[in-house]
Order: structure tokens, then sequence, then C-alpha cells
């Protein structure tokens, strides 16, 4: 790989966590000048991956509302921890298991990897649309992953392929993510296509189990893909609002709450 090639492939990843960069940074983080910082822009924004603009860049896709996998999996990243070790906890031997690509479930995945790497369980299938967890499972399990539209910026696969693909197959368990949920409109995410995989997977799978961290309770997202009775267990962590548990127990909601100090200090 060329030195070129080599600047924009670390100028994306810088990219990959924040929203812009100044210009200033790049010659800063990249030890070249502003001259070649400013070239390499001009190459990738002609490839369509970025946006100049008045001192900086921005991902092509940083407009309000879209989702960006990197940025979103380094949000409480301790809770989602918790929640993936717990989560993968209740996964046997000899199951299939759905696995969405919410940043959440890739913890579950991640957990899972070391427990059948360790010997606890094993002949595990996993059937996903997420490439970040095909990429965690693949040495360590079968790994099924879903054909259809790459989205690098939510590394997973999306589209009508994988809804028709996803129907082929049934689950033992479903482990999905949201990026907000409340009573009224249950689970909801941040695009149509996301929703439609998220909801064959809850339909798909014998139990459906939902990670999600607790800044999602309680805060409506773009498009809803179930209700929160279609899900038989919420995993989150203990800094949920107790008045708030209290609600969504009375409405019949499972949940079990993550001591996340006590799994870090494991």
């Amino acid at each position: 790989m060329g030195k070129i090639e080599e600047r924009k492939k670390e100028i994306m990843k810088m990219l990959s966590v924040n929203d812009f960069l100044k210009i200033e940074d790049l010659v800063r983080n990249l030890s070249v000048s502003e001259a070649t910082v400013r070239r390499t822009l001009v190459e990738l924004e002609k490839e369509g991956k970025v946006i100049r603009t008045h001192g900086g860049v921005k991902l092509f896709y940083s407009k309000p509302g879209v989702y960006l996998f990197n940025k979103r999996a380094s949000i409480n990243v301790k809770q989602k921890t918790a929640i993936g070790k717990k989560a993968a906890s209740l996964i046997n031997s000899d199951e299939i298991i759905f696995f969405d690509s919410g940043t959440t479930v890739l913890k579950v995945a991640e957990a899972l990897d070391q427990r059948i790497k360790s010997g606890q369980v094993e002949n595990i299938t996993v059937i996903t649309n997420s490439i970040a967890v095909a990429e965690v499972l693949g040495d360590s399990c079968r790994v099924i992953l879903l054909g259809g539209h790459v989205r690098p910026y939510r590394k997973d696969v999306s589209g009508p392929i994988v809804e028709k693909n996803i129907k082929m197959f049934r689950a033992h368990k479903s482990f999905i993510g949201t990026d907000g949920i409340t009573l009224r409109e249950g689970l909801m995410t941040t695009d149509e296509y996301t929703s439609k995989i998220d909801e064959e997977m809850v339909a798909r799978g014998q139990k459906v189990f939902l990670v999600a961290d607790s800044s999602k309770f309680n805060n409506p997202s773009f498009v809803s893909y179930g209700s929160i009775k279609d899900v038989d267990l919420i995993i989150t962590d203990d800094d949920l609002d107790p008045e708030m548990e209290k609600e969504y127990r009375a409405f019949g909601v499972n949940i079990i709450l993550v001591k996340v100090d006590e799994i870090e200090n494991h």
C-alpha cells in the first residue's frame, strides 16, 4: 500500500470515530504538510467518502440522524461490555443464534467468543447481518453471514436480499439491540432497513433477548420494529432509573440489571 493510500485509510479511520476533523489536527496526527492533507482530502471527496468543509472535513455519512458504527461503539463501553458478558452467559451449547448488527450485540459476540475458546460452550451456529460479528466469531464457531448490500458505515449488510435470506432460518435465541425503547412505541432503530431485519429476527427466534444500555430507555428513535411484548428478556445496566425500571416491570417486562462495576472487576 502506497503512502497516499495509507493516509486515506488513516483519515477514514479517524473519521469513523469523529464526525468532523480539523485540517490542523490532520496535519499534526499524520505528520505531513497542510498541502498534502488537502490533496488527500480532495481525492477522498472525489471517491465520495468525505465532504470538505471550511477548515476541515467530515464523513459523507455525517448527517444528523445517520448511524456511525465506530462512533456508537465508543459510547457507554463499560455498560455494553457488562451487558454483553451477561447475555453471552445465557447461550448454551448446540444452539442456533441470531445476532443483529448493533454495537451492544457485538459485545455479546465478543463474550461468546471467549466462552467458546475457553470450552464453556460448543457447537454454536450464529446467523447475522453484522460484518463485525462475523469477524469476531468466524474463527470460533459456524457463522452464516446473510448476503446483501454492504454498508461500511454500519459494518453490516442490508436490503431485500438479506430480508429474503433471513426467512430461510429459525433460531433458538435472537439477540437484538435498539437505538431507542419506549413502552408506547416499543423497539426502535435509526433506519428502515435495520428495522426490517430486526423484525424478522424477532419473529424467527424462539426466545428474544434485547440488549440495551440504560440510555436507550424512554429515548425514541426513527422507526419502530417491534413491541416490548415481543421480547422475552431485556438485559441492561444498573444505571437504569429505578422509577423507570418499576414502570417497565409493571408493564410486564422481564429485566436483568447488570452491575457494571462487578462485571468489570470480575
